[in-house]
């Protein structure tokens, strides 16, 4: 999923900066989406040497990394949505962009572990 997640941030990272140049404020609101890819092809690199570093396998540290990028980008839109100014875009804007960042994680997240279903119990087991 590397590739897909190449094109993904490249797709969100082009309407970036297409809002930039525009001078539109919804450049910054755009950014969360930017770090759930990246941190997917930083990971795609990292997790395997730092699972030498860290007593972890590399599946679980490309987990870790993948479920602290879309934590900080949770936070992150919920402080970008403050610059809208309508409550009902700031709910459609929050609940698209959560969304979009969850079910991208998953998606990474399942492909890298394969189409086992004891996923979702090793998921399960490390959420509670």
């Amino acid at each position: 999923m590397l590739v897909e997640c190449i094109a993904i941030f490249g797709i969100i990272f082009a309407i970036m900066i297409i809002f930039l140049r525009t001078k539109k404020k919804y450049a910054v609101l755009t950014a969360p989406l930017l770090l759930i890819p990246g941190a997917n092809i930083l990971s795609y690199f990292f997790s395997e040497k730092l699972s030498y570093i860290l007593p972890f396998d590399h599946f679980f540290v490309f987990l870790l990394i993948n479920i602290t990028a879309l934590l900080i980008s949770g936070i992150l839109i919920g402080i970008a949505s403050n610059k809208l100014t309508s409550r009902s875009a700031k709910i459609s804007y929050g609940i698209s962009f959560v969304l979009f960042n969850i079910i991208l994680s998953a998606i990474l997240v399942y492909n890298l572990y394969g189409d086992s279903g004891s996923f979702f119990i090793q998921l399960f087991c490390l959420i509670s």
